[in-house]
């Protein structure tokens, strides 16, 4: 048999695959009150795995939503679906974010990927998940993050991610401009951090003294840092080239 649909008030018969989407209570109560209206009315989609357990593939919040008000849950199962099937079948219907892609290549031991998830909790609450995404990307090259965390081959660079998000709160405190946490920012700071002349006490210095106006594009940001960082240095060689 490789397909059937059933429905039991035994919520012990599911589980939910490592990289399954969050659940989230906001959805979860919705779908309480649209239970309450109307039941259930989609099954959630399980594989069956050798020992018996039903893993849920799509419709973890459908569960918790049933097992709250106590009714029967409805549920398919296919015998061809197994972990795999978690992201093939969420994304056709909403898209992964990029927390879920990163908890997915997590949840399979991948080491660059723990770490990120560590970095994000270190600072959860200041930068968002995206920021901390592009600080501690190991690579600089056209194609974007996005790319590179789907497929599984993003890398990590710790001490650059961490220099470079220290240096964006320390401009922080001292323009309060939360602007100064955002992506574009980030992106620039990155940059300029890898440039064999850069001193971050002398752009510390100079925010204080030049207005720093943060642009839509990273190359505008960067050159605007570049012009600020260069304001009242006297010697031409310590002085950092603006990007064309």
């Amino acid at each position: 048999m490789q397909y059937y649909y059933k429905e039991t008030f035994d919520y012990s018969l599911f589980d939910f695959y490592k990289d399954n989407r969050e659940t989230t209570d906001q959805h979860v109560n919705k779908l309480v009150e649209s239970f309450k209206n109307f039941g259930q009315m989609q099954p959630i989609l399980c594989s069956k795995e050798p020992n018996g357990k039903l893993m849920v593939v799509d419709g973890q919040n459908r569960l918790l939503a049933a097992k709250a008000l106590g009714t029967p849950i409805k549920y398919i199962v296919d015998t061809n679906l197994n972990s795999h099937s978690v992201t093939e079948i969420n994304s056709t219907q909403k898209n992964f974010t990029t927390n879920d892609w990163i908890k997915r290549h997590a949840a399979q031991g991948k080491q660059d990927y723990i770490e990120l998830l560590r970095q994000i909790d270190n600072y959860k609450g200041t930068f968002s998940a995206s920021c901390i995404v592009h600080a501690y990307s190991a690579v600089s090259t056209s194609r974007t993050i996005t790319a590179y965390i789907k497929e599984g081959t993003y890398k990590i660079n710790v001490q650059k991610g961490t220099k470079t998000l220290n240096l964006c709160l320390k401009m922080f405190s001292v323009l309060e401009d939360k602007a100064l946490l955002q992506r574009v920012v980030i992106r620039a700071v990155s940059k300029m951090l890898g440039l064999e002349n850069f001193n971050e006490n002398t752009l510390l210095k100079n925010i204080k003294l030049k207005k720093l106006n943060i642009w839509p594009r990273t190359s505008d940001t960067y050159n605007e840092l570049i012009s600020v960082y260069n304001y009242n240095l006297k010697s031409e060689s310590n002085k950092l080239r603006k990007i064309a």
